[in-house]
């Protein structure tokens, strides 16, 4: 979901410069702003390599129902700041991101 949007993408080396440390946390149980319900969401980080400075990403991906009752899949990604809820959450090493990113390059001829 995350690797086709233009925030983990960018215009920059082939739209697709490599993922440094890509990080998950979920599911979670909150809040994902100040006076909202609490919902399950999930984190995601990840620090985009590109030159001169790399710049790190971090999407909200949240579980609503729609009106007939069927999860959907929302996304916030922070450009230049973290979501609420993925604030204080515990993420670990995210290995999947990596390989489809990895993927991605070596289908556009990307050295790595």
């Amino acid at each position: 979901m995350l690797e086709p949007t233009l925030g983990y993408r960018t215009y920059l080396d082939g739209e697709a410069p490599k993922l440094l440390e890509p990080q998950f946390a979920g599911p979670v149980q909150g809040r994902t702003f100040l006076f909202r319900s609490p919902v399950t969401y999930y984190c995601v980080s990840a620090k985009l390599d590109i030159f001169p400075f790399p710049t790190q990403r971090v999407a909200m991906l949240t579980l609503e129902s729609d009106p007939n009752g069927k999860s959907v899949v929302k996304s916030t990604i922070g450009l230049n700041n973290v979501p609420y809820g993925c604030m204080r959450v515990r993420y670990e090493p995210f290995p999947e991101l990596a390989a489809l990113r990895q993927k991605r390059r070596q289908g556009l001829g990307k050295p790595d």
